[in-house]
């Protein structure tokens, strides 16, 4: 294993032990190869310090100081001093305090602390744009100490960067108010502002006293933007402040603070009002959004969200970041108990996430059915015309059950969207939390009332037997009368008869069918991936096994092998409906991990508590069913 040293460490515990932040830094190479001569010395980084420190320390304390970790004093070519930024930051923060307890005391600069600050240390800002962005910035990157500079000639201050975030606000309304106590210039400000508002007497005396009694009332009401008053009032008040201590002539240290502390004032409220004013206006892009939401065609991709724009052409994003969209949608699309359904649904066709109202989801629904039921009914007659023609029929024509299973094909085949939308199982649980709490019932009702889904042919109101009556009166006249339609499937089965011809005997390599090809090659990938699935010492079965037990936990054997049961068929489904568009190739780990997690989005299976359990279950048994 590789070994090293934290020089900054060591730099500090020489610090604290010689109590100095500049540190000679021959001395402390020598106290490092005094120390380290008890080391291992075969290890070359230990024997180094001893006989040759400079190999060791010198790099890494350019490193240090490429960061702004330390600051190093130079004589000629050689490191002289190191410096430790607590050499400047600790009289600072001392200076500080002491402004916090007597705010007479006047906001300090290098002459007036002497200090010797090394110029990439310090982060010279004016009072304009690039001081918010220090208010915004999460790092400075190391640089420790701000210098803030102020238009009128008034001179400069420096201060901990960590300060400006934390205190500076509260520092400079401690300077206002000490103002506003000495003399008569309380009452002088007040009657300039009274005339500012002559409406608002009340609101004004108010806020004087309110500075003077309880002047961190005022931090929360600019901090929160609590009345509309404050920033009006907070601009009056310095700008009079202003020109009271300009109009005196020559200005005191005392009068230089207070200036300093208006401008700063100034800044802060300016940040505050327009950090709410982002804020009331990203609320209200995302109010609009909802409401972009609940149009047609209610379901939308993330794109489609992106590019959403208000009544006056505007695009919503730039109101709200892309970050701070996705959160919101995070937000809306979880649920906020185990008994009710988010306020934004999730649908995944091919991939891609629709995102729809919760409100909106049955409308959705009916209108993707109104949309392709012509279509649906059209296609249908279309195809039994042609097998009818050939006297044939197919199970859909016999039976409801068989007729559904059509209808599913269908569907899936020409609109996914209705496909997924009705497989997700929401439609029934959105119906129950919009209509069924109040036991209203409604058209909706025998579609997807009592918590149950109506069969597809109910859904898409195609009844089997008038579509055979309706392909039938396409037919020609002689295949609905018994007689002559026995007769002419008669004479077409004959016709199709025709004499043997003798065939020359040939070999020819089997060709296998594309279907068994395809099959083989998911049965092929399928057992690779067993390994990486089921544990050694386990078949896939006895794994499945292991696994029912742990999210199963139904007493009942009969309501156990049920629930089983009825997972296994919901798995089918899934599987063979997405399959139909999955090359062999695409068939990876994470491609079924992504489909199992996409099945435990179906409102039924997240009533399942051991979701773990289940998830590897899954994906299991999609295996399972490739191999065959």
């Amino acid at each position: 294993m590789a070994t090293d040293i934290d020089v900054l460490q060591l730099l500090k515990s020489y610090a604290q032990k010689n109590r100095t932040y500049d540190i000679g830094y021959r001395n402390f190479a020598i106290t490092l190869s005094k120390q380290f001569r008890a080391a291992d010395q075969t290890i070359p980084l230990y024997r180094d310090l001893v006989l040759n420190p400079d190999v060791v320390l010198v790099p890494r304390l350019m490193k240090l100081a490429q960061k702004r970790e330390v600051a190093l004093i130079l004589a000629g070519n050689e490191i002289d001093t190191i410096r430790l930024p607590e050499s400047c930051i600790n009289p600072l923060i001392a200076e500080y305090a002491r402004i916090e307890e007597f705010p007479e005391v006047p906001f300090p600069d290098e002459e007036m602390l002497k200090l010797s600050i090394p110029p990439e240390w310090i982060l010279s800002i004016g009072i304009d744009d690039e001081f918010k962005r220090v208010l915004d910035a999460e790092d400075t990157n190391n640089i420790p100490i701000c210098r803030i500079s102020f238009p009128e000639g008034i001179k400069s201050m420096i201060i901990p960067v960590e300060t400006i975030k934390n205190k500076l606000l509260e520092f400079a309304i401690l300077k206002i108010r000490h103002y506003l106590r000495k003399g008569a210039n309380k009452d002088y400000i007040q009657q300039r502002l009274l005339g500012a508002f002559p409406t608002k007497d009340m609101l004004v005396r108010d806020s004087m006293t309110g500075i003077l009694i309880k002047p961190y009332d005022l931090i929360s009401e600019i901090q929160n933007a609590k009345s509309d008053f404050t920033f009006p009032f907070v601009a009056y008040l310095n700008n009079s402040i202003r020109k009271d201590i300009m109009n005196k002539g020559e200005q005191t240290p005392d009068d230089v603070a207070v200036l300093q502390a208006t401008y700063i004032l100034d800044l802060f409220t300016n940040y505050h009002k327009s950090k709410a004013q982002r804020s009331f206006d990203r609320d209200n892009a995302f109010k609009t959004l909802e409401q972009l939401l609940g149009k047609a065609p209610y379901a939308y991709t993330i794109e489609d969200i992106c590019d959403f724009r208000d009544s006056q052409g505007r695009p919503l994003l730039g109101k709200y970041t892309r970050e701070e969209l996705e959160d919101w949608l995070k937000e809306k699309t979880r649920a906020k108990d185990e008994n009710h359904l988010p306020q934004i649904l999730i649908l995944t066709i091919k991939g891609q996430q629709l995102f729809i109202k919760l409100e909106f989801f049955l409308p959705y629904i009916v209108n993707l059915i109104n949309n392709i039921r012509p279509g649906v009914r059209s296609k249908i007659i279309q195809e039994w015309q042609s097998i009818m023609y050939q006297f044939e029929k197919i199970p859909a024509m016999l039976s409801d059950e068989d007729f559904n299973k059509y209808l599913s094909y269908k569907i899936d085949e020409i609109n996914p969207a209705l496909s997924q939308a009705l497989a997700s199982g929401f439609a029934p649980l959105v119906y129950q939390e919009i209509y069924g709490s109040r036991g209203e019932k409604n058209n909706l009702y025998p579609l997807f009332g009592n918590l149950k889904q109506a069969p597809l042919n109910v859904l898409l109101h195609l009844d089997r037997q008038h579509l055979l009556t309706d392909v039938k009166i396409l037919l020609p006249i002689w295949y609905t009368i018994p007689l002559l339609s026995w007769f002419y499937k008669l004479i077409k089965k004959i016709s199709k008869r025709k004499p043997q011809k003798e065939q020359t005997k040939r070999q020819e390599q089997p060709v296998a069918r594309p279907e068994n090809n395809r099959a083989l090659e998911f049965s092929q990938i399928a057992g690779k991936l067993e390994k990486d699935i089921v544990p050694q010492n386990y078949t896939i079965d006895q794994y499945l096994m292991l696994l029912i037990d742990k999210w199963n936990t139904l007493i009942n054997p009969e309501a156990k092998r049920n629930l089983v049961e009825d997972i296994n068929s919901l798995v089918r489904d899934y599987l063979r409906k997405t399959l139909r568009s999955m090359k062999p190739s695409s068939l990876t780990l994470e491609r079924v991990d992504s489909m199992a997690n996409n099945l435990l989005r179906v409102p039924a299976l997240m009533q399942i508590k051991n979701h773990g359990a289940l998830r590897e279950y899954i994906k299991t048994y999609f295996l399972k069913l490739l191999k065959r």
